[in-house]
């Protein structure tokens, strides 16, 4: 039982390692006045050349998006009629069944 216990500890261990070798945290630092406004200069330049969208047009974008992907969602093939067909035929059966099989 130890040993199975030492066997658990140790791997453990060993995960501890690894996931601190593969999630390396990065330094923080406060932002000086010169990156700020070079950061705000670029999003100014950025939307006078139309590279930013507004919030609508962004808003706008995702709706079409998700009501395209409904659509696509509720068109029906050949195939998940013939499926649908199967079940409601089987569920008809299993409610309707008389001891007969």
């Amino acid at each position: 039982m130890a040993g199975f216990i030492f066997l658990k500890i140790e791997e453990l261990y060993l995960y501890k390692i690894l996931i601190l070798k593969t999630i390396e945290p990065k330094q923080w630092h406060n932002e000086t006045k010169e990156e700020i406004l070079e950061s705000l200069m670029k999003l100014e330049e950025d939307i006078k050349n139309g590279r930013v969208h507004d919030y609508q047009t962004v808003m706008e974008e995702a709706r079409n998006r998700l009501q395209k992907y409904r659509d696509e969602k509720q068109k029906k093939t050949p195939q998940s009629d013939f499926a649908e067909s199967i079940r409601n035929e089987l569920k008809f059966l299993s409610q309707n069944s008389y001891g007969i099989l």
